[in-house]
């Protein structure tokens, strides 16, 4: 019995640990808007596309000057 339940409680730690190194993943689009909130020049609203040609990423978005 008290192998069972170390067996048991061992499953569930490396499940945990597993589940949580799992979602510490940070997404191109997060980065993306971080970048572009941080520069000094531009005046950021919301991303509406980007693409990855080679080493190059073209990032479209709409302005906040633009605003009627």
């Amino acid at each position: 019995m008290n192998s069972t339940k170390g067996i048991n409680i061992a499953f569930a730690l490396i499940l945990i640990i597993f589940l949580f190194g799992c979602s510490r993943e940070i997404l191109l689009e997060d980065q993306i808007v971080k970048i572009l909130e941080n520069s000094e020049n531009r005046d950021y609203e919301s991303v509406i596309d980007y693409d990855i040609k080679g080493n190059y990423i073209v990032v479209v978005y709409k302005s906040k000057e633009n605003d009627i």
